[in-house]
């Protein structure tokens, strides 16, 4: 697919300038025909299209399981992020004592579900970082006998930082600490490789990067570390045979949709199917190097006008999100305004400035946002 015809997708790119995806992603026209025909059957015809609505589910967690590198059935389709990792937290049988090792970088969905469970005893073994990067020695100097888990961002929300999953997964592999990562800001995006990568739990929204209905996710889990968790939660489709209605004395399911308990949001999955069958049509390599190349010129232009760049890592570092600083927090405030109502929306994160284009952003978009920027600077 060329950049024309991908632009063509997003009507977006006629009346505005939009860099926000490590935010929220904008629908394709695809989508937004998918939902219009899927509200158009539910007022008028196909009401309750169960079987139809789990044909749809099914593919959905096969194109996951493509953009992943694993099985369909190893994948459950979740809410967000937050729902996939508080799986993991709660139902982990965690013994007092044990640490879970965490960077102070950190989004809160990364967080919060791991905090709870300092109530039962269990320690979030927070480690610094340097330069804004995790890195292997940052990990394994921190790793203790109580640790138990490590989980940790693809890439970062706020510096774009992307981690060496590989290297790490290897590591926590010999040691024998389970790997959870939060994938948001970085599926869709950037390749991603559960099985080599030694990655035991994935849990990641649709909103972002993905470019799906707000309120969509998935969950992928190793066949080991599913047999650890507890069903803190059981649904009438967390079992083999759910339409055997009277019989309440059944095995759960075998794979990881024992997780996903009843009625779906099956608009949301609609949305999604649509918007990760683009994404694999475009390419998520294709993806990644265009995101590196048009970031990469939006670093070297910044640098030029005098900005503070805040992203500053080598291409195998990186990912979409590129971190500015105009020169101070009530600058970069003020800025980000004037440039919300010139239509150009950017994120404005712990007072700094926060860029991410996707596929369909080219170089002429960025060059625009830079001639408003010196405008409003």
């Amino acid at each position: 697919m060329n950049i024309q015809d991908a632009r063509k997708l997003f009507p977006t790119t006629e009346n505005q300038l939009y860099f926000n995806h490590a935010a929220c992603s904008p629908f394709s026209v695809r989508v937004e025909k998918v939902l219009l025909e899927y509200l158009k059957e539910r007022v008028k015809s196909r009401i309750d299209d169960y079987k139809g609505n789990m044909q749809v589910a099914d593919q959905l967690r096969k194109m996951l399981g493509k953009m992943m590198n694993a099985p369909a059935e190893r994948i459950a389709l979740t809410s967000n992020t937050s729902h996939g990792l508080n799986i993991v937290a709660s139902g982990f049988p965690w013994e007092e004592g044990d640490e879970i090792l965490i960077s102070e970088m950190e989004f809160p969905a990364n967080v919060y579900p791991f905090l709870n469970l300092e109530k039962r005893g269990v320690k979030l073994a927070w480690f610094p970082t340097e330069d804004g990067r995790v890195t292997l020695h940052d990990i394994e100097t921190h790793i203790t006998s109580k640790t138990k888990m490590l989980t940790l961002s693809y890439v970062q929300y706020l510096n774009g930082y992307r981690a060496d999953l590989k290297a790490i997964g290897e590591l926590c592999k010999e040691r024998d600490i389970w790997f959870v990562v939060d994938g948001i800001q970085g599926m869709g995006a950037f390749p991603m490789d559960v099985k080599n990568w030694h990655i035991d739990a994935l849990s990641g929204g649709g909103q972002k990067w993905m470019m799906s209905p707000k309120g969509t996710g998935y969950l992928y889990l190793t066949e080991e570390l599913q047999s650890q968790l507890d069903m803190t939660y059981l649904g009438w489709l967390s079992v083999a045979n759910p339409f055997d209605f009277h019989n309440f004395d059944q095995k759960l399911d075998s794979s990881a949709q024992r997780f996903e308990l009843a009625t779906a949001n099956a608009m949301g999955i609609f949305g999604m199917h649509t918007a990760v069958e683009l994404l694999l049509e475009v390419g998520i390599p294709q993806i990644s190097e265009h995101l590196l190349e048009i970031t990469g010129y939006l670093r070297d232009r910044l640098k030029e006008i005098g900005c503070e760049i805040l992203t500053p890592f080598e291409d195998h570092e990186r990912a979409g999100i590129m971190l500015f600083s105009l020169g101070d927090e009530t600058q970069n405030k003020k800025a980000f305004q004037q440039l919300l109502d010139k239509d150009v929306t950017i994120s404005l994160r712990e007072g700094k400035l926060r860029v991410s284009p996707h596929f369909y952003n080219t170089r002429d978009d960025l060059d625009k946002f830079l001639a408003i920027l010196q405008q409003v600077r």
